[in-house]
């Protein structure tokens, strides 16, 4: 059975034993994620890091990670991974949206998202982001958003 849960880093890092899961996920994971933390100094201070994940048979079989700067106001979602046996099932549209939820509902009204990815076919991924961000922008007129991906900004107009 298919689920979606969101947990503190520390909290997933804990509850998850990577060597249980793909080693392809794994790698991905202490590469990307792990790598990402420690050349940015992230710490827990000035940083909420997130995983939402996707679990399968009590397994992760696919996370999206993101991190936001708590002064700053800024989120980065930075890596997206679904193993190779269930991509195609739209798992990583709904981790994106439940990292957007979660950056809409609890984050303050000012907020910078940047989304990277380095799939090549993530356009997909990139218009639901963008059309996530100016829908949120026109229903809160409050909500200052300003969203990126890849490298290019693009202007919210409500």
């Amino acid at each position: 059975m298919l689920m979606f849960i969101s947990r503190d880093l520390d909290v997933f890092q804990s509850e998850f034993d990577l060597s249980e899961v793909s080693s392809e996920l794994a790698r991905d994971f202490e590469n990307l994620v792990l790598a990402d933390i420690t050349q940015s100094k992230i710490n827990d201070v000035e940083y909420l890091r997130w995983v939402m994940v996707a679990v399968e048979d009590e397994s992760p079989i696919g996370y999206c990670y993101f991190r936001h700067h708590i002064k700053k106001s800024v989120t980065y979602i930075g890596q997206i991974y679904v193993d190779k046996e269930a991509r195609g099932k739209a798992i990583a549209r709904k981790l994106l949206n439940m990292s957007l939820d979660f950056s809409f509902s609890l984050l303050p009204n000012q907020v910078e998202i940047h989304f990277t990815t380095k799939e090549l076919n993530a356009s997909k991924l990139v218009d639901l982001f963008f059309y996530r961000a100016m829908k949120q922008k026109r229903n809160d007129k409050f909500f200052d958003i300003k969203a990126t991906a890849f490298s290019s900004k693009l202007e919210l107009i409500t």
